[in-house]
């Protein structure tokens, strides 16, 4: 299921076009993805470091690996569809993260739990390209509070993040 996912977003990497973003009257940037080499990764030299209530809270850590896993789980399926898609993110930033995320952390907070302590991800990049993907599903009637931190130096860090809030869940997601 990640593989044909990932594969999916190669092929319309091909044909995309750069973002556009325009600032003020005369300002305007396109960022320069030539410098951006997304094989360039080293897993030995990136690391994850997660804190959480393990009793209210799963984490789930899925790659190639473990894809068998995330194929036969309707509740990981629903991240890898194409409903995520907007016409505004039909560009190339949005594709080189779909197509070659190195890692996805699902994060599922419990229903009815109020979790009081911060779930906590630490990032530690050393060098190279990381593309990473954070799946967080909050339950029905859930709370919680999510801090993600990003270290690194020699590097590009990009991250998507997709969010399913059900039925009067709260959740209040920090990026640093």
């Amino acid at each position: 299921m990640i593989k044909e996912y990932k594969q999916e977003y190669i092929e319309k990497l091909k044909t995309a076009e750069l973002p556009y973003f325009k600032y003020g009257l005369n300002i305007n940037i396109q960022p320069d993805l030539d410098k951006i080499n997304p094989k360039t990764t080293n897993k030995n030299k990136n690391k994850i470091d997660l804190k959480y209530d393990k009793k209210n809270v799963n984490i789930i850590i899925l790659d190639e690996i473990n894809e068998k896993f995330a194929g036969k789980n309707e509740k990981i399926k629903e991240f890898f569809s194409n409903s995520w898609e907007d016409k505004d993110d039909n560009h190339t930033l949005f594709y080189n993260n779909e197509a070659y995320s190195k890692n996805y952390i699902l994060i599922e907070v419990k229903e009815e739990k109020n979790i009081d302590l911060p779930i906590i991800i630490n990032y530690f990049v050393n060098e190279g390209t990381t593309f990473s993907s954070i799946l967080i599903r909050a339950s029905k009637n859930s709370k919680s509070r999510i801090i993600i931190n990003r270290n690194g130096k020699k590097c590009y860090f990009s991250e998507s993040v997709k969010i399913i809030a059900e039925e009067c869940s709260k959740l209040e997601l920090i990026v640093f």
